[in-house]
């Protein structure tokens, strides 16, 4: 990837992908470096921008820059309005903002999305629980139990949150349902 960078330097494909591995590898500020470059550049970016503001919100995010993180994640949802990760993201970024009510609101958008993704259900719930939403999560992890049966961290996680409520007999069905 980097060879045909240095080959072709305006290969816009290949430097997207490239501070993508650099977010992933969690080096946020080579990543917001390298996309804010190419913002900046007149080179044509043949569809990726929504990809290339995705990326420094990520990377925005990741070094605690929340403003910039909401401008440039608000502008990749202008061009794809039905991405549930670009929401989560959004969701996340609002949190470490400590803008709770956008937190919550955003990240029903991101469920709503994708309300039967297993992925997405435990994300929810883990992301409502932090926020004092139980009730919100605890639905978010039956939904999962409904989806996934066998799904053992599901229930567990069932269990936990229903023992945050004092819900002990909900709990205990649960973890009995997790080991059987």
């Amino acid at each position: 990837l980097e060879k045909a960078i240095a080959t072709n330097p305006e290969n816009s494909d290949a430097r997207v992908l490239n501070a993508e591995i650099l977010l992933a590898r969690g080096d946020y500020a080579q990543a917001y470096e390298q996309l804010q470059e190419m913002v900046e550049s007149p080179v044509t970016l043949n569809g990726l921008n929504w990809r290339l503001q995705a990326g420094l919100g990520e990377a925005a995010l990741g070094l605690g820059r929340i403003e910039n993180a909401l401008v440039a994640l608000k502008e990749a949802l202008l061009s794809q309005p039905e991405n549930p990760r670009l929401y989560r993201l959004l969701a996340e970024t609002y949190q470490a903002g400590k803008l709770e009510p956008d937190a919550i609101n955003t990240a029903r958008e991101a469920l709503k999305l994708s309300p039967d993704g297993l992925e997405m259900l435990e994300w929810y719930a883990n992301f409502m629980a932090q926020l004092g939403q139980l009730q919100e999560a605890i639905q978010a992890l039956r939904t999962a139990t409904q989806l996934a049966p066998e799904g053992a961290a599901y229930w567990i996680g069932l269990a936990e949150m229903s023992l945050r409520q004092d819900d002990r007999v909900a709990a205990q069905t649960s973890l009995q349902t997790a080991l059987s």
